[in-house]
């Protein structure tokens, strides 16, 4: 396997938004599996699935003590990634060549629907959908 594809699938894989919250509460210290739950509001359940992914990917590790799990972040450098990540989302980049912002959509045909009148694109609702005279 690549690093491009290792880097892919590590990304691909702590991109879900409730692994990044999880990852985030991780970072403040060990925590308990429970404890997650009280704080994200998740059902265990789904939580537990998520960290089995981290789990085996080798990003955390956990211990039991008595009824409950601990979990525990292997790769602190992953936080870094994910702060560069953040700090990336504060500044828009801007394309040199059109002054126009990276991120948004340049199609024309979807800039032409976004400034019709809801009234003008009535035409492209089903017949069923248009209303009948009685």
């Amino acid at each position: 396997m690549t690093d491009v594809t290792r880097l892919s699938d590590l990304l691909r894989l702590i991109a879900h938004p409730a692994r990044l919250e999880i990852l985030n509460l991780l970072r403040e210290r060990e925590i308990c599996v429970c404890q997650m739950v009280a704080r994200l509001g998740y059902r265990q359940a789904y939580i537990s699935q998520h960290l089995m992914a981290l789990r085996e990917a080798g990003l955390v590790a956990n211990r039991r003590q008595g009824w409950k799990v601990f979990y525990r972040p292997l790769r602190p450098g992953l936080f870094a990634l994910l702060d560069i990540a953040a700090e990336a989302l504060k500044t828009t980049p801007v394309m040199p060549e059109s002054g126009l912002n990276a991120n948004e959509n340049h199609s024309p045909a979807r800039a032409a629907r976004r400034r019709a009148p809801a009234r003008l694109r009535r035409d492209t609702l089903a017949p069923a959908a248009q209303s009948r005279p009685d």
